[in-house]
């Protein structure tokens, strides 16, 4: 099962991402989308690293009935998952090891395949809470790129 995220930086830009499976909660996938020969890092390109991830990469995993998102989704706890906003059919939360502050998640609480699995109404709601975020993290933050 794949599960649809959107991330939104703390400089506003925004990226659509599949995660593939639970399990593996580090490792992305982007095979859903055609990205014209891009199939490889440019070498220019820096590596990103962020060592205060290694502790939970390496932590052993429990074995769950539910994914993360739908736990969350369940959840009243949001202070603790991290959840800063929730609307009729998507929800935000701050990534718990993100790379760059400001780091968040739009996630809708239907899991779906890809955006095509989403209602128009789900994928509106979804795009409008993306702006929101954006124009917090704008308000908030002040990125200058």
């Amino acid at each position: 099962m794949l599960f649809l995220v959107t991330e939104v930086s703390s400089r506003g830009s925004v990226f659509v991402r599949l995660r593939p499976d639970e399990r593996s909660p580090h490792r992305y996938s982007f095979h859903s989308f055609d990205f014209l020969g891009l199939n490889h890092y440019h070498a220019d390109m820096e590596s990103l690293h962020a060592p205060w991830r290694i502790e939970y990469i390496l932590a052993p995993k429990p074995q769950l009935d539910t994914s993360l998102f739908t736990r969350i989704a369940q959840s009243s706890d949001d202070e603790a998952n991290r959840v800063i906003a929730r609307d009729r059919t998507c929800f935000a939360l701050l990534n718990t090891y993100p790379y760059n502050g400001g780091h968040l998640l739009i996630v809708p609480y239907k899991q779906v395949a890809d955006l095509n699995g989403l209602t128009e109404e789900e994928l509106a709601d979804l795009w409008k809470l993306t702006r929101r975020c954006i124009n917090a993290l704008t308000q908030v933050m002040k990125p200058t790129a």
